[in-house]
């Protein structure tokens, strides 16, 4: 279950592939599910912001979520 929603939140974000942005997005879905389903609090500490968007010519900039602003 936590994959099919890690999987459809990163679907649902589109673009070019961005294995961090992916990875980000599972990590921070995954927090979600544990509090819902396990009632494990796995927080995730302040806003996740990218450091690789310059090093990714398909990065999405500010459409991305975890862009640098």
């Amino acid at each position: 279950l936590i994959t099919a929603k890690s999987l459809l939140t990163i679907a649902e974000h589109g673009g070019p592939r961005c294995c961090k942005r992916n990875s980000f997005l599972a990590i921070v879905e995954a927090s979600a599910f544990f509090k819902e389903h396990l009632g494990v609090e796995m927080t995730v500490d302040g806003d996740i912001s990218c450091p690789f968007s310059p090093l990714n010519r398909e990065c999405l900039k500010d459409q991305c979520p975890f862009h640098p602003r």
